[in-house]
């Protein structure tokens, strides 16, 4: 995603967690600069790298920002 002040695209490592055929982008560290910056932006660019499974992942989910993952056409 690119950063707010800079404009840079930024790399940072998240977790995707697929629920009720829907794909949510997880802010494990919680509030950190990414997540306002994509809040403020509205979009970014994923590319998966997976770590944790989809269980580990469901279980922090409630108490760490989220976002609804969606296409782009």
């Amino acid at each position: 995603m690119k950063g707010g002040a800079s404009g840079q695209w930024r790399t940072t490592p998240v977790n995707l967690l697929s629920h009720d055929h829907h794909r949510y982008l997880v802010a494990p560290r919680g509030e950190t600069q990414w997540v306002r910056n994509l809040r403020a932006v509205g979009t970014g660019e994923l590319r998966v790298g997976p770590d944790s499974s989809d269980e580990q992942t469901r279980a922090i989910a409630p108490k760490h920002p989220a976002f609804e993952v969606l296409p782009v056409s």
